[in-house]
């Protein structure tokens, strides 16, 4: 799934997510739990306002997308 990540850029481009932009509905990012790098891509995850977990990954063309999602219930 697709998405708009809102991010801090520090000594780099999107050094880390700050929202997760869904059409109109925006979540502040409240906690960077982990990120790494995978082959082209990078990836962060995130809990969310609310306590939902996302985990969001960054193409190499600046693309954002969802890869997993938990509920704060699920977490």
């Amino acid at each position: 799934m697709r998405v708009h990540v809102e991010c801090y850029s520090g000594g780099r481009a999107d050094e880390r997510p700050r929202a997760l932009v869904f059409g109109e509905r925006w979540l502040s990012v409240l906690e960077v739990l982990d990120s790494w790098y995978g082959e082209d891509h990078l990836y962060f995850k995130v809990v969310v306002e609310g306590g939902d977990r996302y985990i969001v990954r960054r193409d190499e063309d600046g693309a954002w997308s969802v890869q997993q999602f938990a509920t704060a219930r699920q977490a």
